[in-house]
Order: structure tokens, then sequence, then C-alpha cells
């Protein structure tokens, strides 16, 4: 019973995730504002603990923060010659 509070907004993440996920654009989108808030969070440059619906998941997990352009950033400089 306790757990189903965490449930929910975990529900709501993953159902965020997905609808995010589902379109290239979406993803670029939601990539770009949340990248400076989540790499904040990062300590030498490796996130190491959330809050939220994330946190179990990061009890036994690290990730590193995120890279500063995404590939497809990257190459689209590249190509463009920037």
């Amino acid at each position: 019973a306790g757990d189903r509070g965490a449930g929910g907004g975990r529900k709501r993440l993953f159902d965020l995730w997905t609808f995010g996920m589902l379109k290239q654009s979406r993803w670029d989108f939601a990539l770009k504002r949340l990248r400076p808030w989540i790499n904040r969070r990062a300590k030498k440059g490796v996130l190491t603990d959330f809050k939220g619906a994330l946190s179990g998941w990061f009890r036994s997990r690290d990730l590193p923060a995120i890279a500063e352009k995404t590939f497809h950033e990257r190459w689209d400089e590249l190509s463009r010659g920037d």
C-alpha cells in the first residue's frame, strides 16, 4: 500500500518517456530542455542519485551526465561545416 504513490509517479514518468520516444522531434525537444537541469545534478560528470520516481533505480546504478551535444546535433554541424 505504501508503494502506491511512488508507483503512480513512476507510471506517469514512463508514460511521458514513451510519448517522448515515439518521435525524434519530441525527444530532441525534451533533451534540449532537460539536459542542463539533469547535468546540474551530476557530480564529477556522473549522476549517482535522483529524487522521485527514479530514486529506486539509482540506488544501484550510476549514469554519466548527458553529453553537451547529441550525436545527431554533432552530425548536423559536421555536415554543414560548422
